[in-house]
């Protein structure tokens, strides 16, 4: 009901973590005063965070375009810091992007109920 409090729970979060993962969104500007925030986060703390990002086109045959996408990616994500380049650098030692991985791929298995005789 009242934002703030959510808002408040979500940065304490932020602050006090090691590491943050995103995974499933976009790294768009609706969502850049997280990204903000996370950005300060990595230049004051030795955390790490892992950007997981689903890219058409790309495979392993082509090893150079998938490093291309994931520094496009990490770069796209800095790009919301006014950091100079040579902290943009250091911070960007700490971000690594995952790509079309099959973190939360599950395989369902229907339970059944088996009487005992």
């Amino acid at each position: 009901e009242y934002r703030y409090l959510t808002d408040k729970k979500c940065k304490d979060i932020i602050t006090s973590s090691h590491i943050i993962c995103l995974f499933g969104l976009s790294i768009g500007n609706t969502d850049q005063t997280w990204w903000k925030l996370i950005l300060a986060w990595l230049k004051s703390t030795n955390g790490y965070l892992i950007i997981f990002n689903i890219a058409d086109n790309i495979n392993r045959l082509f090893p150079a375009r998938r490093l291309e996408k994931e520094d496009e990616i990490k770069y796209s994500f800095l790009s919301y810091s006014d950091y100079s380049e040579e902290e943009k650098d250091v911070i960007s030692q700490r971000i690594f992007v995952c790509l079309n991985t099959d973190l939360f791929k599950m395989i369902l298995v229907e339970k059944k109920l088996v009487k005992l005789k």
